[in-house]
């Protein structure tokens, strides 16, 4: 609407009506731009899902993955195992320290030194890269180098991780885990897909039961599940 030019106006006895037709098409505007806000943030609110606040614990996480009704385990230790293993009868690559003299023959030692240790750190890479990282229900792989950035990919074509109408049974992979965690010193943390929070629930429910602080985080359907040393973990909530 275009904006009047602010006009002067003496006191006359007849009322001018200019103002208030103003102020109601004003104030029409803002209740509709308002109504079609609130009906935007209700559609909104219905597609998004929020945790709730997260505190800080000092407890060990213990990562569960929930996927089509499934739940997964997603076994850290026996990744962080075969990767020690592969490296225990390595020779570590040793970063030689840059010279602080100027002298030439000192610093072409170094960067002879620094060659070899490149080298070395290369070599070691791409051993990693060909480790098998299996674990029950995974396929790992090396993803980037400089952080371990490692990926977990549910295995193919085998029935793997515990049902919903599993979780229950004291034979199932979920309790017999739950078994073998304290805690007092570890907690449960759930990546939760679209179609499993009915499930998620009711493994909620359990670890609740047995004691344990419980955190999760929704995760899409198609993004992958990716762990690594610079990354954030789910806390307690």
């Amino acid at each position: 609407m275009k904006r009047r030019n602010p006009r002067y106006h003496r006191a006359l006895p007849e009322q001018n009506l200019d103002s208030f037709l103003d102020v109601m098409t004003n104030t029409v505007g803002v209740l509709m731009f308002i109504g079609l806000f609130l009906s935007l943030v209700t559609v909104e609110s219905a597609s998004v899902i929020r945790t709730p606040m997260a505190k800080p614990t000092n407890k060990i996480a213990r990562l569960f993955e929930l996927r089509g009704d499934r739940l997964h385990y997603v076994d850290t230790d026996k990744v962080q195992g075969a990767l020690e293993d592969q490296l225990k009868n390595e020779e570590p690559c040793r970063e030689p320290q840059k010279p602080s003299g100027q002298s030439a023959t000192i610093y072409n030692d170094y960067l002879q030194k620094l060659s070899e240790y490149q080298n070395c750190v290369a070599i070691q890479a791409a051993k990693l890269q060909q480790v098998t990282l299996d674990t029950n229900d995974y396929q790992v792989s090396i993803v980037n180098l400089n952080n371990l950035s490692l990926r977990y990919d549910l295995k193919k074509g085998e029935e793997v991780g515990d049902q919903l109408n599993n979780l229950t049974a004291q034979d199932s992979q979920y309790q017999q885990q739950l078994a073998n965690f304290d805690p007092r010193i570890e907690y449960l943390a759930f990546l939760v897909r679209p179609d499993s929070f009915k499930s998620f629930r009711q493994a909620r429910e359990i670890a609740w039961k047995k004691g344990f602080d419980v955190g999760w985080e929704p995760l899409k359907a198609d993004m992958p599940i990716i762990l690594g040393n610079e990354g954030r973990s789910i806390g307690v909530q």
